[in-house]
């Protein structure tokens, strides 16, 4: 009997192969998600942003979307029941419940969403400006081991 406790038809008996069996049973690991934002006026804001699921970078209990230069971060504003950009030294500040951001989506929007969800909300100056083309320009995810 192997370690494995698997066994093999060979012909007209069952024997147990050396190395063969289950070793591992469980979900693939998921590949991390990407977010491109387009159409605002800040051009800081209309880029890809990569998923990061482990627990440092959740806010309200959500993962978070980090932009490729490592500048801003989408996140889940509970409190609002919408999807967020800020800066991303305000990480602790979120997660303890700071509602600064950037821009932010319709309410209840998802940004996961095919229809790829436009109709933003950007900060300039002292008030909220609509943007109609502004949101979600592409999903994707990350590729693995391949430069992108």
């Amino acid at each position: 009997r192997t370690g494995k406790g698997w066994f093999e038809f060979a012909g007209s008996t069952w024997i147990p192969p050396p190395g063969r069996g289950v070793s591992h049973v469980g979900p693939e690991p998921l590949q991390p998600r990407t977010v491109t934002l387009c159409g605002f006026a800040r051009d800081m804001l209309n880029t890809r942003y990569e998923e990061r699921r482990s627990p440092e970078y959740l806010v309200a209990a959500r993962e978070t979307y980090f932009s490729i230069d490592n500048q801003l971060l989408l996140f889940w504003c509970a409190p609002d029941n919408r999807w967020k950009v800020s800066g991303c030294k305000t990480l602790k500040q979120l997660q303890a419940g700071g509602l600064h951001c950037y821009a932010s989506a319709p309410t209840g929007a998802d940004i996961l969403s095919p229809a790829l969800r436009k109709g933003w909300y950007e900060w300039k100056g002292h008030t909220w400006n609509y943007c109609t083309r502004a949101g979600v320009g592409a999903i994707g995810v990350v590729a693995i081991g391949v430069a992108v």
